[in-house]
């Protein structure tokens, strides 16, 4: 038996030794690029390692510092490669360090993985990958103010700001571009279908929105919500009925109105004690 476990034994070592001996021949596509560039990528996480990648720990004893190029991981600056990285401003500012490594990469136009996962694993330090992405940063006007205050850097890496109006013209292309995201929100959450007299009820909301029958509103997540609502109404008042029609697209509207309705109501009732008194009557100049 003491032979047989030391045979066992051998041929795992010798079993190990060619393993770790065959790795460090062994290639690592950290990410593979199609033929066709281009594409859009999104990274809903932008912190410093998803960004720019890293070199994970090791998992076993076989792993030494000849194979340590197999727990290279890519980041998101590697997987957009010829394309476009959209990332969202407000979650991207939380990650200073992230935010710190992203400005340097776009100066030097180069990824570099971070000197913390490399100092970790002794001496592995890779090479520099070219960035040839382009990144476009979604946030706030706000946002986008204060760092071109405070950051002299940010003017010089972002130089275009794209700004997206609160309205869109109220024209028949732009009306059939909204029922057709109005259909994608139907598909992706598999609401009830909408009737004709819905989708007008929707369209006449996006005026509401814009306040003004010449535009519609492009707050197309407040349109999105109102139909989840009007579904959860029509799954409420008709259990049997799977259609949702202006009918409860209104219903479901009253709802939310009187959800928020503690401000209004308030200052009703202060109209009706006399604790605030307004003039019906007359005209004053500069005054509202």
């Amino acid at each position: 038996v003491q032979v047989r476990v030391q045979c066992l034994m051998s041929m795992r070592i010798s079993a190990l030794v060619k393993k770790r001996f065959f790795d460090r021949y062994t290639l690592n596509f950290v990410c593979v690029h199609t033929e066709h560039a281009g594409y859009v990528f999104t990274e809903h996480q932008p912190n410093l390692a998803n960004l720019c990648g890293s070199i994970e720990s090791k998992g076993n004893e076989g792993d030494t510092l000849e194979n340590g190029h197999l727990r290279i991981r890519a980041g998101a600056l590697h997987r957009a490669h010829a394309g476009v990285l959209i990332v969202q401003l407000e979650d991207l500012l939380a990650e200073e360090e992230a935010w710190t490594h992203l400005k340097r990469a776009l100066r030097t136009k180069q990824v570099l993985l971070p000197a913390g996962s490399s100092q970790s694993q002794g001496m592995l330090r890779p090479e520099g990958v070219p960035l040839t992405c382009k990144l476009v940063l979604v946030g706030e006007p706000c946002s986008f103010e204060r760092l071109s205050q405070e950051d002299s850097s940010f003017r010089e890496l972002f130089k275009v700001c794209a700004e997206f109006d609160t309205s869109m013209p109220n024209s028949d292309k732009n009306q059939v571009a909204l029922i057709a995201y109005l259909d994608r929100v139907v598909a992706r959450y598999g609401t009830f279908s909408l009737d004709s007299s819905a989708y007008a009820r929707l369209l006449a909301y996006a005026e509401e929105l814009a306040e003004s029958h010449t535009r519609l509103s492009t707050s197309f997540v407040q349109i999105a919500d109102l139909v989840l609502e009007s579904h959860a109404v029509a799954v409420d008042m008709h259990p049997d009925v799977s259609v949702i029609t202006a009918h409860v697209v209104q219903e479901a509207l009253n709802r939310r109105q009187y959800v928020c309705s503690r401000a209004r109501e308030r200052f009703r009732r202060m109209i009706a004690c006399g604790e605030l008194l307004v003039e019906v009557q007359g005209y004053r100049i500069g005054r509202i």
